[in-house]
């Protein structure tokens, strides 16, 4: 089984690694291994959608999130 590192996840799933990290630590993201002081998540492990909250969001577009907002105050 091959595993990739927190900072490659992050990076695939476009996100910080805090939020991997955490992720592995609370147990949220299925398969990860603690190895010394790295976490190992398997490469075919798909994105928990319950560790990224809507707040937080993962790849958050924020013109498309809060278009009204944007737009009143019109880059000021």
């Amino acid at each position: 089984m091959q595993y990739i590192t927190i900072p490659e996840a992050a990076i695939l799933w476009h996100t910080v690694p805090q939020r991997v990290r955490r992720g592995c630590e609370t147990h949220q993201i299925s398969g990860a291994v603690r190895f010394g002081r790295s976490w190992l998540i398997p490469e075919n492990t798909s994105l928990p959608q319950d560790v990224f909250d809507k707040n937080y969001g993962l790849g958050v577009n924020w013109e498309t999130q809060y278009p009204v907002r944007l737009r009143a105050n019109n880059g000021v």
